[in-house]
């Protein structure tokens, strides 16, 4: 388990049990949200961003809150964009807040994110979304501001406004990606994010090697449970397939097929062919 502060930053993007856990059990949230809008909690993997009263945090003095602003407007200063405010004690976002613009790094370029004040290094149209974090440091990409509003939230073709129900959250445009194409980049994969598939940070584990979290498993491949692949005891990193071209794909799996990774009639559309290779 990563830590809880790293959750917080990347939505639960990267937390929890692989996804899904139980192929074809199919996606591990039953929330549905609006076309071209995926909610924190559809990306939760169905665990909701805890609200300040379920969290255990309560403010105790409105003094203790940053200013707020509006990231749709982006109305901070000049030299200033309007990010979502991370509690350094480690607290889901309570709003948002103006940060300075620090950096120059542009949409999908490397990013840091300080836990301490929420400012990052990316450009004033973007913002740092964490992946994994070193020494109280986040370190990711920096992703688009969604435009629009929060009841009609808009971001460019083939990207899913990530944003929370009547946020705070990220508020960010995240691009999609093809599980099958693996179309994401040099150590990235493309992952199930509670209710679409996006690009993330890959740690290279391959077929039938041991994994905690999804991003675990590299390119290509799917972290589900144990008992759905021989010979691994916890939790395994198994192939995406194609269900078009039958088990062809699973040969490196001996004991496997190609199976639907969703449950009968719940596939998004576009993923109707896609399956991965688990015991039958």
């Amino acid at each position: 388990m990563l830590l809880s502060r790293n959750r917080l930053v990347s939505a639960v993007l990267l937390l929890g049990a692989c996804g899904p856990a139980q192929p074809p059990a199919g996606p591990m949230t039953d929330s549905e949200s609006s076309e071209g809008v995926a909610t924190s909690e559809d990306a939760s993997e169905g665990t909701s961003e805890p609200s300040a009263e379920s969290s255990g945090f309560v403010p105790t003095d409105e003094g203790d809150l940053p200013p707020d602003c509006s990231v749709f407007e982006q109305d901070c200063g000049e030299g200033e964009k309007c990010v979502p405010w991370i509690d350094p004690d480690g607290s889901p976002w309570l709003g948002f807040t103006c940060v300075p613009v620090l950096g120059e790094q542009g949409v999908g370029e490397p990013c840091t994110l300080d836990f301490e004040d929420s400012s990052d290094d990316c450009d004033a149209a973007s913002s740092c979304f964490s992946f994994s974090i070193f020494d109280g440091v986040g370190a990711g990409q920096c992703h688009a501001f969604c435009t629009g509003s929060g009841d009609d939230p808009m971001c460019p073709p083939s990207h899913t406004c990530l944003i929370g129900n009547g946020y705070p959250g990220p508020v960010l445009c995240i691009p999609q990606c093809d599980p099958l194409a693996q179309d994401c980049g040099e150590e990235l994969g493309c992952y199930w994010f509670g209710s679409f598939f996006s690009c993330a940070a890959s740690n290279g584990a391959g077929p039938a090697e041991p994994c905690a979290v999804f991003t675990d498993c590299g390119a290509g491949n799917v972290c589900v449970e144990g008992d759905r692949i021989p010979s691994c005891d916890r939790a395994c990193c198994s192939i995406f397939c194609a269900l078009s071209l039958g088990d062809v794909p699973c040969a490196e799996l001996p004991g496997t097929s190609c199976q639907s990774y969703f449950q009968p009639g719940t596939a998004p559309p576009g993923y109707e062919d896609l399956g991965v290779c688990i015991a039958p």
